[in-house]
This record gives C-alpha cells, sequence and structure tokens, in this order.
C-alpha cells in the first residue's frame, strides 16, 4: 500500500512542523512493530529509537517549537499556523500570476514618507536639510490616511513635500502605511524614508551608485541578528517566519543572519513589484505583524522568499551621542547608519565607513555630535541594549569612539550644520503652527505631542 494514506498527507501539509509529524509516524509504526523488533533484532532497536529523537528534536528547532514571540507562547502561536499557511501558499500561487504594472505606470525618482500630525514636525525639520544643506531639489510624497490638516500640507508644500492620502477603505495602525505608500506613490524609483531619518548625504547619489544600479534595492541592517538571545528574533534559525515561508537558512549569507532596518531603503519599483506586494502582504496579516513587531524585516523576508536582487550594507550601524571619557560611558540615542569604505561615497577617513543617515531625533535637543562605532561581525550581538542610559565602553575591543573634534574635524562641522538646520526647522514649524488660527487645538496637540514624550529618540 501507499506510504502514506491520504488523511495523512494532508495533515502533513498543514501540520506546523511537517518534520516532526512523519517523525512521529515512524516512531508510530515503529511501536506497533516493537513486538517482533524485541523478539527479533533487539540489538537495533534501542539505537535506532535515540536516532530518530535526536534528530526530531533538532529539526524542530530550539527546545523542539518554533520560535514566535516573547509574548506569545508555543501553545498559542501554534494554533495559527495551519490557518496562516494556507493563506500565504495562496497568496503566492496568486503571485505569480499577477499582472505586473504596465511600463510607464511609475516615472522618476522621489523621496516617500508616510504618518500622522505626530510625524510632521519631523519631516520639516529633515525637509530643510534635504533642501538647504543638500540643495536637493528631489521631488518627495508625503501619504496619510486622511490624518493631516490642510494646515499641515501648506507648510509641507513650502518645504516641496505633497500630501498624499491613502484612498482605501481601512484602519492603518502606526507602520502600516509604509508599503501602501511606496506602492502608490507615483515614482518609480523609492527612496523611502521614515520622518525621524536625517541624510548626511544628497538623496541623488544614492540613486546613482552602482550598487542601486545593479540591483534595483538597497538596503541597511539594524543592531540584531542571530546571534542575539532576545532581540533579532526574526533572523534566528527556528522563527517561525522562516519556518512559514520555507526559506533556506545559511549563517554564512548576511541576508539569513542579519535583521534589517526598515526605515530607510532604496527601490525600482519597475523590477521589484513582486517583492513588494510580498513585503506588503507579511506587514498587513495581523499575525505577522505580532511575531515580528510590526513591519520588521518583511523586506528581508520576502527578497528572500523570491530570491529577488538587493545589495545589503555590510557596514553595521553604529551611534551618535556623548562621550565621557573620564567615565568611559557612551550615551547614544541616534543611530548613524553607513556606507562601506572604501567605496563609491569615498575612501573612509582613518579605514571607517562613511555616514549617510541618522535615525531617530524625533524632537529639538542637542544629544551630542560623537559617533561610536562596532567591528563586531553582522549577524552577531553588539555589547549594548536600548536604553535610555548611558553604557560603559571600556574594555570593549569591538567598539571604536571616533574623537571626531579631533580627528575628524570636516565631519563634526557638517553634524553640526546639520543639526542646526534641523533646530531651526524645528522651531520656525512650531511657531508656524503655535500662531495659525485654522489649526483646531485637537491637531495642535497631536502635532507637538512628541516634545512631551519623556524618550529622548
Amino acid at each position: 500500500g501507499p506510504l502514506l494514506h491520504p488523511t495523512q498527507c494532508l495533515i502533513l501539509v498543514l501540520h506546523p512542523s511537517p518534520m516532526r509529524f512523519v517523525l512521529r509516524l515512524l516512531l508510530s509504526s515503529m511501536a506497533a512493530t516493537a513486538t517482533w523488533l524485541s523478539a527479533a533484532r533487539p540489538l537495533l532497536l534501542l539505537p535506532l529509537m535515540l536516532l530518530l529523537v535526536i534528530v526530531a528534536e533538532t529539526a524542530a528547532g530550539s527546545g523542539g517549537q518554533w520560535f514566535c514571540n516573547h509574548n506569545m507562547p508555543w501553545e498559542e502561536c501554534e494554533q495559527y499556523l495551519p490557518a496562516e499557511r494556507l493563506a500565504l501558499q495562496s497568496f503566492l500561487r496568486g503571485l505569480d500570476r499577477a499582472p505586473l504594472p504596465l511600463a510607464g505606470e511609475f516615472q522618476g525618482r522621489g523621496i516617500v514618507m508616510s504618518g500622522g500630525p505626530g510625524h510632521v514636525m519631523q519631516a520639516l525639520a529633515n525637509l530643510r536639510v534635504i533642501r538647504v544643506k543638500h540643495a536637493s531639489k528631489i521631488p518627495v510624497e508625503f501619504w496619510h490616511a486622511f490624518e493631516l490638516s490642510n494646515t499641515h500640507c501648506e507648510a509641507l508644500r513650502e518645504w516641496g513635500a505633497t500630501c498624499r492620502s491613502i484612498r482605501l477603505p481601512g484602519v492603518y495602525p502606526e507602520y502600516q502605511t509604509v508599503l501602501p505608500a511606496i506602492m502608490l506613490s507615483s515614482f518609480r524609483h523609492v527612496f523611502w524614508i521614515d520622518t525621524d531619518i536625517t541624510p548626511l548625504v544628497a538623496p541623488e547619489r544614492l540613486f546613482e551608485s552602482e550598487a542601486y544600479k545593479r540591483a534595483g534595492a538597497l538596503f541597511w541592517p539594524d543592531h540584531w541578528g542571530a546571534g542575539c538571545k532576545r532581540f533579532g528574533a526574526t533572523a534566528w534559525a527556528n522563527h517561525v517566519t522562516r519556518h512559514l515561508l520555507d526559506l533556506p537558512y545559511d549563517r554564512d549569507v548576511l541576508t539569513h543572519i542579519a535583521e534589517h532596518e526598515a526605515g530607510h531603503l532604496l527601490v525600482d519599483k519597475d523590477r521589484h513589484w513582486r517583492p513588494l506586494c510580498l513585503a506588503n502582504y507579511l506587514a498587513s496579516r495581523d499575525f505577522f505583524t505580532r511575531v515580528m513587531h510590526g513591519y520588521k524585516d518583511v523586506f528581508r523576508l520576502a527578497w528572500n522568499k523570491l530570491n529577488a536582487s538587493n545589495w545589503l550594507s555590510p557596514a553595521r550601524p553604529g551611534l551618535m551621542g556623548l562621550f565621557s571619557e573620564a567615565e568611559g560611558k557612551f550615551f547614544g540615542p541616534q543611530m548613524v547608519h553607513f556606507w562601506p569604505t572604501p567605496g563609491e561615497f569615498g575612501p573612509g577617513e582613518q579605514g571607517r565607513p562613511v555616514p549617510l543617515y541618522l535615525h531617530q531625533k524625533k524632537k529639538p535637543g542637542r544629544l551630542g555630535n560623537e559617533i561610536l562605532s562596532f567591528s563586531t561581525p553582522l549577524g552577531d550581538c553588539v555589547p549594548f541594549r536600548i536604553t535610555q542610559v548611558a553604557f560603559s565602553v571600556q574594555d570593549q575591543d569591538d567598539v571604536e569612539v571616533w574623537d571626531i573634534d579631533r580627528s575628524q574635524p570636516a565631519l563634526l562641522g557638517d553634524l553640526t550644520a546639520v543639526e542646526d538646520l534641523w533646530e531651526i526647522g524645528w522651531a520656525d514649524a512650531r511657531r508656524r503652527f503655535v500662531d495659525t488660527t485654522q489649526m483646531p487645538t485637537l491637531d495642535l496637540a497631536q502635532t507637538l505631542a512628541v516634545e512631551k514624550s519623556r524618550k529622548v529618540s
């Protein structure tokens, strides 16, 4: 007869861990013939049983289970997997047949942002940096789910940003406007940035890089990866997203072991429409947003699944903030993202990577212009935690404090000029909104709410 009954075949497809199911069947079969084995070949039974148990536990991942989320125990997660597997398989079959945008549907290149009233002040501060410091005339679209007032949009328009509303029915919590904004934007070549991203180079230079021309998608790594014990879970070998997407895992491949930063990326929509569709699917499914902390890593997973071309910066992000040489402590509330050296942005001074963006300045206040970088390989964990306190860098072999006021005075001058413009941009926007008589009090409170936050970044 057949090796598996039809009912067992169906269970195999839907089971959250097919390997474990097969091994359980084998163990069951052995139990049914245990009497024969015990009588005829007693020396073969015990070693074979032990081997199958070891293989079963190894194949299923750490502890014999797939990992979902620190806040979602396996018993809860397991219940979702059959339905999520079916839905994902159905989507992927449809994606293979789905039509692609017609040539010319999207035109040109530009910056895309999205958010609500609480993001407008950051956007205006960073737009001033882009227009004044970098003399960039690149078009900008700011997408929102009917959240912005005419006053917000007029202020954005003065700095060359067009308000666009997402005219799709639905509720869009926080992060869920990102993929619709990218995909609905008029641009073919999109530079997506969170509103708290401050470019340190002209955006046009990134589109003109050979890396972008070759791959059509540029990504940057986050701090976290497979070697972290708490963070970096989506890069773990036993994470449930890898299981559902049926992804290979190779510890020598950076896109497998290093989480991506989703706050900034470049993408050619004509070349990568299908990966964007899959990323949007993952970012809009409640289950995936729960096990990935929102849309964290949807781009990495989608590009990996469809084997789409991309460039991932090999330069690990650093920090910018204050350094106390006397105490040997660093307070780094902002991230710094780099272009590797040597590379298209020139040789970095003293062999260091070239700073491209600052990330996570969310409200006014000067927090220091010292840079700290890590030599820790991507995928491993860096020796600090995300906290609002300073951490010691003494006796850390993989940490370098740049001492930029002495070693790179030109970079210090650029960082100071950028921060000056950012502070002016925020102050001017604040004055404009406070003085206007056309903005309702509730809108004003939402616009300036970030100033009251205890967090500095």
